[in-house]
């Protein structure tokens, strides 16, 4: 019984691994959009400062950044509860 325990509970940890190996390379994804959505952001204010640009291309952009952000702020609490959970198996 306890070793059908630490089987089922390793089995946990190492799909828990292999989903942060998954949540990183996600990670990086979003990484280099929210990079180049703030480059755009940049171009998109100075040519407003400049009035060169209507406003409506730098909002849209600008929400794209904040959703990109919230998708990342989701991923990072899901995966952080995931670990939290499973330490708390681990270590009882």
């Amino acid at each position: 019984m306890e070793n059908e325990s630490r089987m089922k509970l390793e089995a946990e940890f190492k799909a828990t691994i292999t989903k942060l190996k998954e949540f990183t390379e996600h990670s990086q994804k979003m990484e280099a959009q929210i990079v180049e959505l703030k480059e755009k952001l940049s171009v998109a204010y100075e040519a407003i400062r400049k009035s060169e640009a209507e406003v409506e291309p730098a909002s849209t952009m600008f929400k794209d950044f904040v959703e990109c952000l919230e998708e990342v702020k989701i991923d990072v609490v899901e995966h952080l509860l995931s670990f939290m959970y499973l330490g708390t198996r681990i270590f009882k």
